[in-house]
């Protein structure tokens, strides 16, 4: 391992304390990993990224049939209810007209 000793001096920001090594670093291999690496992650954001808008746009449609559905049930509920009204209405014209002819 290459090994580089540190300057002393006040102006330095670099310098640790007198007699202070650092390791030199690989800066050539790094950049080759790294690249590669970010090239994996990239990918791999562009994956998560699609899987996401994927997994909102099942959730929009859902909500959306939820909420057809919700309107579907209104509506046949109200349906039912002027069945009944009108169910009501006729039942008491009969009533009526027994009555009527007494």
């Amino acid at each position: 391992e290459e090994v580089e000793e540190e300057e002393t001096g006040r102006n330095n920001p670099k310098v640790l304390r007198r007699g202070t090594r650092r390791k030199k670093p690989r800066y050539e291999e790094e950049e080759e990993v790294s690249t590669e690496e970010v090239e994996e992650e990239e990918e791999e954001e562009e994956e998560l990224a699609e899987d996401e808008e994927a997994e909102e746009e099942g959730e929009k449609e859902e909500e959306e049939a939820l909420e057809s559905e919700e309107v579907e049930e209104e509506e046949l509920e109200g349906d039912v209810q002027e069945k009944e009204e009108e169910k009501e209405e006729e039942g008491e014209e009969e009533v009526r007209q027994v009555q009527r002819p007494l």
